[in-house]
């Protein structure tokens, strides 16, 4: 819970009852009576290596364990920005951690706990002292943090890059799976070798820095399984987001589902993954196509390729929400990467619905052949500000379409299917 809750949802009780089970200080956790002196070299060492939680106002005794009861830290106004100028003033370059402060009274005097949570940083190594020392979290009581040498920050760069690997490995396992369906598996459905259509959309979202599976296979399934992960799709085109009109399969380290969407000749696939190391990918085809030749699925030369952004915004809003329920329910917590792709848009163009929403008569039309869309932020950045990341999302995909949407248009749409 401590390293999991929104930081800003986080009470007295949740701190009395992980104190309650004795956890020792260690590689990822630290306890301080006060404020500590050497702040900015704990905060530094945390990110360099895997991150980590701080509590001041948490007694410890010999064996690193909390103290009972909690007494506190002095409360004074503007601690989160005392935390904050610390960093800034000392650790170089700078590091944005989550902080949380509960304050309370404890025989008419003011205290607080103050929770700082450090993500393992991506711009690791982080220096002290004018630059000039670097420091490493160890599992050493007596010697916590520690100067790295040169070795070992060679070593934590080689970690982060084996991570950073990982991570684009299950991405690039999804994305062939996914190629291997168009390919050959949608058999049973009775289709083979579909081409790609235009305006394949692909989104994903992932921790920064993956390190081992957070949830075994069959609870993963058990997770897709349960309707709380569900939500009602109001664009209309899925009776729910994700829709599964199977039973989900499992892999080594996935579960996968797709569905498909078969009319007027046309196929439409939707693909569904999640990972065990908290990858979650989506694909939609959000490329219309005016024209169909029935006999094998080929688009005509010249029929029409439209895009409509409420498609986009429906399912990209629905998605940012599954993976918080999933990331929720999983325990993840530091960096995340935010990836959306849309390919071969070439000549692709807006949409006009019979609707006051694109005012301007003009043809909108894409000139770039894929879009890509990356945004790395912390898990707290990604609870507080999904309607922020949306909107900012949104605008850079209409750009490619040399089109401004703007946000009231996209909160209009929201406010009208009870989004917002």
């Amino acid at each position: 819970m401590i390293f999991t809750k929104p930081i800003n949802e986080l009470k007295l009780e949740d701190i009395q009852a992980f104190c309650e089970k004795g956890i020792k200080e260690g590689f990822n956790l630290d306890y301080k009576e006060a404020f500590p002196k050497d702040l900015a070299k704990i905060i530094s060492a945390f990110a360099n290596t895997s991150g980590g939680v701080v509590i001041i106002g948490i007694e410890e005794d010999d064996e690193g364990k909390p103290k009972l009861p909690i007494k506190g830290a002095s409360f004074e106004r503007g601690l989160d920005l005392k935390v904050i100028n610390i960093i800034l003033e000392n650790i170089s370059p700078p590091i944005f951690p989550e902080i949380g402060i509960i304050a309370f009274n404890d025989n008419d005097e003011e205290k607080a706990i103050i929770v700082i949570r450090v993500q393992q940083s991506h711009e690791a190594p982080h220096a002290i002292d004018n630059k000039k020392l670097i420091y490493i979290r160890t599992d050493n009581r007596n010697k916590q943090e520690e100067i790295a040498t040169l070795e070992q920050i060679e070593w934590l760069l080689n970690k982060r890059k084996k991570s950073e690997e990982l991570r684009e490995q299950i991405y690039e396992i999804a994305i062939k799976r996914l190629q291997s369906l168009y390919k050959n598996g949608f058999l049973e459905e009775g289709y083979k070798d579909i081409p790609v259509p235009k305006g394949q959309g692909i989104i994903s979202i992932s921790p920064l820095f993956p390190k081992e599976p957070l949830i075994g296979v069959g609870e993963l399934k058990n997770l897709c399984n349960d309707s709380k992960l569900w939500i009602h799709d109001y664009f209309g085109a899925l009776g729910s987001f994700p829709s599964f009109n199977r039973e989900p399969i499992t892999t080594q380290q996935s579960v996968v589902s797709y569905k498909l969407s078969v009319r007027d000749g046309g196929c439409r696939p939707y693909y569904y993954e999640f990972n065990t190391l908290g990858l979650f990918l989506f694909q939609e085809i959000f490329g219309w196509e005016s024209e169909k030749n029935d006999s094998d699925l080929k688009p005509e030369k010249n029929a029409e390729h439209t895009i409509w952004f409420y498609n986009i915004i429906a399912h990209l809003d629905l998605f940012l929400e599954v993976a918080e329920r999933f990331y929720d329910k999983i325990g993840i917590w530091g960096l995340l990467k935010i990836k959306f792709i849309l390919n071969d848009i070439f000549k692709l163009q807006v949409k006009k619905p019979q609707s006051e929403w694109f005012w301007s008569d003009n043809v909108h039309i894409s000139h770039q052949d894929t879009l890509e869309i990356i945004k790395i932020i912390t898990l707290q950045e990604f609870k507080e500000n999904r309607l922020s990341i949306l909107k900012d999302m949104i605008k850079e995909i209409s750009l490619a379409f040399n089109y401004d949407f703007g946000d009231e248009r996209i909160e209009k749409y929201l406010k009208e299917n009870h989004r917002l």
